[in-house]
């Protein structure tokens, strides 16, 4: 029987703290007060050399040149981001497996170094057409795991308490990242060419995992399964492929609608802001507001996974983005803000509500695949998304009909959730009585 104390304490914790209450065994020890500051410096750092901030976040800034100096149409150029989108998809769940064999860190750093790899590839090698999307794919098939997969999987290891604000605000590194990088680079493409540019990325990327290494080489064993091993032993959840698991096809389908819907709104939400009668300038200041809100939206979701289940959380995340959508609709200034600031919270809160429904929905042995595999749905919502509201554009004119698309994607999201149990099923272990093994 589970002691009285037990009992007490699992009372006395919120209802997100119960899911996870599964104890260590004896001899394994919480990761030190110094190890658990060096895993927020390490994700941190790394989320901001990672994947989505020194690719997908700069990606725009290569188009013209790159278009100019290989002598390529726009659309020939985009297509560069297209397959490096698509080969993130097709290779993170793989990295998904790795980082369930080997752990995130081992993972982590190695992606990282791929990304490096891949970015000076692409400064040295990419002459035609061909070559740049044969580089572009590379990037993604040797950097895609230096995401939140990685680095999620380092915070939830080293917390066992407070593990939902300490993962907001690492999740902010991707948004510093998108801050930050693309009025860096740009000078750098202006005065020495868009190659230089992949080099000083690669460099920043290859100097991140260098100083990831040295921070966490002492606490690296932590960090590897077979230490966790008792620990996700304990999970008492069917370690069925993750795939089969009744939870994935709801979890799955609400990822990839909210994908196209919330992608597509960011991508398009400058012209949207021009054909209500902004200017140019006047859109962009506005949509500045999406990274800004994204940035609170991270540290905000954090919070709330310690005190709500993350399937409460999800709901109104997915509640925002419909007002959001709505208020797209309403012309001016006012509206654009309000829409830009809506939108950016959900963006934000994506991250953290997929880690956590990877974290809660399926065994703990099994969350590389389980994160892997939703967030390859959601590259491909996010792929396809744009084109999608792009064509919609081209048949009708406006965006009053893609809009009332993106809406009911929404709803259908929103349904999706409500099939999922409020609370996933897992069992207490029992606890050991002191002086007994």
């Amino acid at each position: 029987m589970t002691s009285p104390s037990m009992k007490s304490d699992l009372t006395a914790r919120s209802p997100a703290d119960v899911v996870d209450a599964t104890p260590r065994s004896r001899g394994e020890r919480d990761l030190s007060l110094a190890g658990q500051a060096a895993t927020v410096v390490a994700a941190f750092l790394g989320l901001t050399a990672g994947y989505s901030s020194t690719y997908f976040y700069t990606s725009g800034l290569f188009l013209i040149p790159v278009s100019a100096d290989l002598g390529l149409s726009r659309g020939e150029a985009s297509l560069g981001p297209l397959v490096c989108a698509v080969g993130a998809a097709l290779f993170t769940p793989a990295f998904g497996k790795l980082l369930d064999r080997f752990g995130p860190l081992v993972v982590a750093l190695l992606s990282l170094v791929g990304l490096a790899a891949g970015f000076l590839a692409m400064s040295l090698l990419g002459q035609n057409l061909p070559s740049y999307l044969l580089c572009s794919f590379l990037i993604a098939m040797l950097g895609a795991g230096s995401t939140a997969l990685s680095f999620s999987r380092l915070v939830l290891l080293a917390f066992s308490h407070r593990k939902g604000l300490v993962l907001g605000f690492v999740m902010t590194g991707t948004g510093v990242g998108a801050l930050c990088l693309p009025p860096l680079l740009m000078p750098v493409i202006e005065a020495a060419g868009w190659r230089e540019a992949y080099l000083a990325l690669s460099l920043f990327s290859g100097f991140a995992a260098l100083i990831i290494g040295l921070l966490m080489i002492r606490f690296r064993q932590h960090f590897t399964p077979a230490y966790n091993a008792s620990r996700d032993a304990a999970d008492s959840r069917d370690p069925a492929p993750v795939w089969r698991d009744p939870a994935f096809l709801k979890i799955g389908v609400m990822i990839f609608l909210l994908a196209v819907a919330s992608v597509s709104v960011v991508v398009h939400f400058v012209p949207i802001q021009i054909g209500h009668g902004l200017s140019a300038g006047d859109a962009a200041k506005i949509a500045a507001a999406i990274g800004l809100s994204s940035i609170a939206g991270r540290i905000a979701a954090g919070f709330a996974l310690d005190h709500v289940q993350v399937r409460t959380l999800t709901f109104i995340a997915i509640g925002i983005a419909i007002v959001g959508t709505a208020t797209l609709s309403v012309p001016g200034e006012v509206g654009g803000i309000t829409s830009a600031v809506l939108i950016g919270l959900v963006m934000g809160a994506e991250s953290d509500v997929l880690s956590f429904l990877a974290l809660r929905y399926f065994p703990a042995a099994q969350y590389g695949r389980a994160y892997g595999y939703t967030f390859s749905l959601y590259l491909l919502g996010g792929a396809v998304g744009p084109t999608i509201a792009a064509f919609g554009y081209d048949l009708t004119g406006s965006y009053d009909l893609t809009l009332v698309g993106i809406g009911a994607l929404l709803l259908l999201a929103l349904y999706s959730v409500s099939l999922l149990p409020a609370q996933p099923h897992r069992r207490i272990p029992i606890a050991t009585p002191v002086g007994r093994s």
